[in-house]
């Protein structure tokens, strides 16, 4: 199939491959606390985002900005990618370079899972304490492990905060507690940074509404 139509298929991935192939790459730039992303255009060939680099173009990450907001911005420079390299192969002037495979790293499909913050956690960052290494997400820890000689980044401080931009809306997220002998889920539907340090700043109890973190403290928990 991919060699039916006469000039091959074309892929927009929003990362800077190879880094980030696979399923996920908007959440794990986030996950990980980049400053910079980008969106890349490639010749598809048999393997997974893995083809010849057509363009790329790379992105300042603003501070804040969610996963759907970060979405919007690379599909705007995936569409442009598209529309300039079409010109250049129509003219006869298009170039392709391969990848660099030994910096390709890879993500994975999220799950529900990964949006648990044990609630020991959850009330280190109501207390505004720094998590340690042990503390880290397993899915952040999990890359890292992965990819030792690829990972620079020391974000503990922002850490959580940066989990939560990356799994909002889904999967989310939540942590497990108490409320009179029964264990209910809490969904942490927002949260902030306050002098470079997370803030959680509204909740959810499971079948309950949204609201204020001080609000669900004095009638339910105190950290």
């Amino acid at each position: 199939m991919l060699t039916l139509p006469r000039w091959g298929f074309w892929n927009i991935h929003p990362s800077l491959l190879p880094k980030y192939r696979n399923t996920s790459p908007i959440a794990y730039s986030l996950l990980l606390g980049d400053k910079e992303t980008g969106t890349s255009l490639i010749q598809m060939d048999e393997k997974l985002d893995h083809g010849p680099i057509i363009d790329q173009e790379t992105y300042a990450i603003p501070d804040g900005i969610s996963r759907n907001e970060l979405e919007n911005s690379l599909s705007d420079i995936g569409y442009k990618l598209f529309k300039n390299n079409i010109q250049l192969l129509i003219d006869g002037r298009l170039e392709k370079k391969e990848q660099n495979h030994l910096n390709r790293t890879y993500t994975r499909l999220l799950t529900k899972k990964d949006g648990f913050v044990p609630y020991p956690i959850v009330q280190k960052i109501l207390r505004g304490e720094p998590i340690s290494n042990q503390e880290l997400p397993p899915i952040i820890a999990e890359y890292y492990a992965k990819y030792p000689a690829l990972t620079t980044n020391n974000q503990l401080p922002t850490t959580y905060y940066n989990v939560f931009r990356a799994l909002s809306p889904w999967p989310g997220l939540w942590t497990l507690i108490q409320i009179n002998g029964v264990e209910k889920r809490l969904k942490i539907v927002g949260m902030a940074l306050k002098e470079g340090m997370p803030i959680i700043t509204h909740v959810q109890l499971e079948g309950k509404k949204e609201v204020d973190i001080k609000t669900f403290q004095s009638g339910h928990i105190n950290p």
